[in-house]
């Protein structure tokens, strides 16, 4: 997928790791006679731009009272981070990396702040955007960013196809899957995947693609009754009969049905392959809506299939912290809750397709409050579905695996390869189910498995 430009700050670097940039947390610079706070974040241009919109209406409304100064980190944002709070100079409030959250909460860098909410404002709060550590909120998702289908209704509409669905109760079987799957898998000659004379040799468009990623391919997991964790919370569950049986359909999609492309086909993808027809549905996420919205083809938002458990998503978002150096939390919260709200600054990045609030009252309940930003050509109707309705669904919501397994590279250094190499080779089922019992033995072996951290979202186990 195209990526959003960024755009490197005149600000050296060097001087943001020093933190000679702007003021910090823990020493708040004095304008005049008031505050002034650092929000350190990352982004592309539009979101730099909008940030910044932010910022400068909040110090408008605030003038002579407190002042926020942002801090735009284009690149290496988590060593400029770690320098910092090395140096004991933290900001304000801050992005941080769902992977690192955890982490950073349990080395005491990040501030609770149940006292600073508002009465009822968790319960307006989009359940998997709540951060806690220890039981006390520290953070909240940046935005949300639900995991769902997107396809190329101009492709279904070409080949008489009906359109996948878009609402939770009307999630295909895996049998509808793979079956609407194969006809809009067409092959240069126009024959599609059931046709007697389709060659899988010569795809043209193939009906799916997910990648090899192992959230993707968690959404089927936990829809086919999988869990990350065994029973007893002492392990990763790789070698469960549902995670077997999970592989074993990918590489059915792949290898048997050639509706879905090997990692390596997906390689020499043209640029914008969703639109430029190199596959009819791909699974994506909420940040990818802006560049198709900038692309000249009709963009279609659908829930993920229903293997059993019902249909499934994930957010894996950026959290936004208030930082324990900060002098002034209050304020802080202040201008954190002013950055959540819709219309303060930034509608056009939500308009646009960049963002999704966290808030799901007003903005997913509301009619005119959710017209304000769908109510454009950027979000089709079935992304309020596909999406918005999955989002108030904490049942249906696969925990980011990131951001509670300790130290995760550990174990994604034996997973990872397994996943390419079932994807990548034709394999019977007692080869797939080898190839899982041996990663869930080398996490073992190992002892790359350094259990959990202590918080509220992960799902009950089977």
């Amino acid at each position: 997928m195209r990526k959003l430009v960024t755009t490197l700050l005149t600000v050296t670097m060097a001087l943001a790791v020093l933190g000679l940039a702007a003021a910090c947390g823990g020493s708040p610079a004095a304008s005049g006679d008031y505050p002034t706070l650092t929000f350190m974040y990352w982004g592309g241009l539009d979101e730099q731009n909008a940030v910044e919109a932010i910022i400068e209406d909040f110090n408008a409304q605030n003038e002579g009272r407190v002042r926020v100064i942002g801090e735009h980190i284009a690149a290496d944002f988590g060593t400029v981070m770690n320098t910092r709070l090395a140096a004991g100079n933290p900001p304000d409030i801050a992005y941080t990396a769902a992977g690192t959250f955890y982490t950073m909460a349990s080395e005491g860098h990040l501030l609770a702040v149940d006292h600073l909410l508002p009465p009822g404002f968790l319960d307006t709060v989009v359940h998997d955007a709540i951060w806690r550590y220890n039981g006390q909120v520290m953070g909240f998702s940046t935005a949300q960013v639900n995991l769902m289908i997107y396809y190329n209704a101009d492709i279904f509409a070409r080949h008489g196809v009906e359109r996948p669905p878009h609402r939770f109760d009307d999630a295909l079987s895996w049998d509808q899957f793979v079956n609407l799957a194969q006809r809009v898998t067409v092959d240069r000659n126009g024959n599609n995947a059931l046709h007697p004379d389709f060659n899988p040799n010569q795809i043209d468009t193939f009906g799916f693609n997910t990648g090899p990623w192992l959230n993707n391919i968690a959404l089927f997991a936990y829809s086919n009754g999988a869990r990350m964790l065994n029973e007893d919370l002492t392990n990763t569950d790789f070698d469960s009969p549902e995670w077997i049986d999970t592989m074993y359909k990918m590489n059915r999609l792949i290898h048997h049905y050639r509706v879905m492309p090997t990692p390596a086909e997906s390689e020499g993808f043209p640029e914008n392959p969703l639109m430029n027809g190199a596959f009819a549905m791909s699974i994506g996420g909420r940040w990818e809506m802006m560049a198709f919205a900038q692309l000249d083809f009709e963009l279609g938002c659908a829930v993920m299939p229903n293997l059993g458990h019902g249909a499934f998503t994930m957010s894996p978002p950026g959290v936004t912290s208030i930082f324990a150096g900060s002098e002034h939390p209050e304020l802080a919260w202040e201008f954190w809750e002013f950055k959540m709200d819709v219309e303060n600054g930034a509608t056009e990045l939500y308009a646009g397709g960049l963002w999704q609030p966290i808030q799901h009252d007003p903005w997913y309940t509301d009619p005119a409050a959710l017209a304000v930003w769908t109510d454009n050509d950027a979000h089709p109707a079935s992304f309020r579905y596909a999406a918005l309705d999955m989002a108030m669904r904490p049942s249906q919501i696969v925990p980011l695996p990131a951001s509670y397994l300790v130290r995760i590279g550990e174990h994604q250094q034996y997973v990872t390869p397994a996943i390419q190499e079932i994807m990548g080779n034709p394999m019977t089922f007692d080869q797939v189910a080898e190839t899982m019992r041996t990663v869930q033995q080398q996490i073992t072996d190992n002892a790359a498995f350094h259990g959990i951290f202590n918080y509220d979202n992960v799902l009950p186990r089977r």
